[in-house]
């Protein structure tokens, strides 16, 4: 190569380069990895070409300085090198927030107590760069798995989280902490966690939140040209009711986690309280399989164990020592359980205790775990039967209050749903007359218009989950679940039963443990891309590799 009037600064950076593409030519080549200290590798460089040679003579110092353009190091032997693969591991980084330097130790530490590592033999010990390739390739197997997923639907949910981002201030950039909200989204069915967003960035998703004039639904809808099936978590249409008779019996918060009334401020004080003989309430909570049992979070188990307590008159010393949760208005569950704890703590309890116990005894316990045992979107209706059934027991003042807010959050009593929940009924009259309907609805359709999804008038004297709504009144169309569905496939589901569709759930549980993540990961990393990474290899860690108390338990 004729240097001619290239400096000698480019000419340092130009051998480094060639050193590097000849170390690349050579990778893996197991005759070089194997030979001696003594034989170098020596280059001619010519203005034209580039001839490699391999001398097996030592050559002097001076000699190397003066015809060598640069000299390679002989790497390790082949059968040295640690192949062993850590998949599991990587994700397991993740899952507990491990740096790549401290699993590396903690793995190396597991191979030397078992024997597979000695000073004599060091070649299954993992270093820290070795762990960062795992978790790098772990997350990208992640990701194109999830680009190959047939997309049915999304579920989405979000709040403001404190991240950590990067802010360019002159030349530099500086970490610094800002409020941002962020969107989780997730394909159902099988909760599929698609990444998330910030509104921000996208304008449409600034209104998401106004569901009844549309929001990003009516943005989406536009966008694809076609109706949508809505399915608002039914969860959170049980808990609002909750929350509103809890405010108008013990006054308004004071702060993110306070309270201004009596009970909201004894909530925060349950620790230095004991457990004494108590009143039993009335009150029936479904039987729940050991399949839904396992997949109910802490607080959920709390909740179904000292329901149980309350039925029954005895509190055990073991759930009495229990924490039921911190207090949280984003968060009715954890107040429910601190009632619970205050009740059977309380000689004389007051009348709004009692009224606030009984309601969760009797609506919404109940009303949670049948949730949680029927998740299907065909059951939504029934829910929101169920729960404006069991809460007639109310006085009038009381029932005005918990009514208003069940109407504005039954979602699932809208036409497109209940329709859904009608033809999938065990009763054949009741699938006759929603193929009727449906049929009809497809028979008046002009095309896609968009629409307005409001929440309609309901009948709080009904005696069945169809007649929760004055159907003469309500512009029926058809389910868009139900687009390619044939007439002849509705008149066979009518009469047998038969037809099967994609299931999607009636709540947003997944989606919520998707935003707690995101909020978690959001304060240690800036960027995207590895918040979204942090977030599916936890997932998948947590599906191959759960929790286990003993080796008995343990499955992968």
């Amino acid at each position: 190569m004729a240097i001619g009037g290239i400096d000698e600064q480019e000419t340092v950076r130009l051998r480094k380069r060639q050193a590097r593409q000849f170390e690349r030519s050579i990778k893996g080549v197991k005759k070089f990895c194997s030979t001696q200290g003594s034989n170098i590798v020596s280059t001619a460089l010519d203005e034209d070409e580039t001839h490699i040679n391999f001398s097996k003579t030592n050559l002097a110092t001076e000699t190397l300085l003066t015809n060598l353009s640069f000299t390679i190091t002989p790497t390790t032997s082949f059968a040295n090198r640690n192949l062993l693969q850590l998949p599991t591991l990587a994700k397991v980084c993740d899952r507990y927030r491990l740096s790549t330097r401290s699993a590396a130790a903690v793995a190396s530490a597991v191979l030397v107590d078992v024997g597979l590592v000695s000073n004599e033999d060091s070649t299954l010990v993992i270093y820290k760069n070795k762990v960062h390739r795992a978790v790098s390739k772990a997350k990208k197997n992640i990701f194109q798995n999830i680009c190959e997923v047939s997309l049915n639907s999304i579920y989405f949910d979000g709040r403001k989280d404190k991240t950590l981002v990067n802010k360019k201030i002159g030349v530099r950039y500086h970490r610094k902490v800002v409020l941002e909200e962020h969107i989780s989204i997730l394909s159902e069915p099988n909760s599929i966690f698609l990444g998330h967003t910030s509104p921000c960035l996208v304008n449409p998703f600034s209104s998401w939140h106004k569901i009844s004039k549309g929001g990003v639904i009516k943005y989406l809808e536009e966008y694809l040209d076609r109706a949508l099936q809505w399915c608002v978590c039914m969860l959170h249409a049980n808990e609002l009711p909750f929350c509103h008779l809890f405010l108008a019996l013990d006054g308004c918060t004071s702060g993110p986690r306070e309270y201004s009334g009596p009970i909201g401020k004894q909530l925060a004080t349950y620790k230095n309280k004991t457990t004494l003989l108590f009143q039993p309430l009335t009150g029936h909570l479904p039987d729940l399989t050991k399949n839904v049992v396992n997949e109910l979070s802490t607080d959920q188990k709390y909740l179904y164990k000292i329901c149980q307590t309350v039925l029954t008159g005895s509190c055990s010393s073991e759930l009495a020592n229990r924490q039921p949760g911190n207090l949280s208005h984003s968060r009715w569950l954890t107040c429910a359980n601190r009632l619970f704890r205050l009740y059977v703590s309380t000689p004389d309890p007051s009348e709004s205790l009692q009224i606030l116990v009984k309601y969760v005894v009797k609506v919404y316990a109940p009303i949670w775990f049948s949730i949680k045992q029927k998740t299907s979107f065909k059951d939504g209706a029934k829910h929101i039967f169920n729960l404006i059934l069991i809460s007639r027991y109310l006085p009038t003042n009381l029932r005005t209050i918990v009514d208003s807010v069940i109407e504005r959050n039954a979602f699932y009593a809208h036409p497109v749903n209940l329709l859904v929940s009608m033809l999938f009924d065990d009763r054949d009259y009741i699938r006759e007359l929603a193929c009727r309907r449906i049929i009809k609805a497809r028979n008046t359709d002009n095309g896609f218009k968009q629409r307005i999804f409001k929440t309609p008038k309901l009948n709080f004297s009904a005696k069945d989950y169809t007649e929760i709504i004055s159907w003469q009144e309500c512009q029926v169309t058809l389910p868009p679940v139900l687009r390619d569905v044939t007439n002849d496939e509705l008149k066979k589901m009518a009469k047998d039963g038969s037809l099967k569709i994609v299931d999607f759930p009636c709540h947003t549980q997944s989606v919520k443990r998707c935003v707690k993540l995101v909020t978690e990961v959001s304060q240690s990393v800036t960027n995207v891309n590895s918040r979204d990474g942090f977030v599916r290899t936890t997932l998948q860690s947590r599906a191959e590799f759960p929790i286990f108390g003993h080796k008995n338990k343990f499955k992968f």
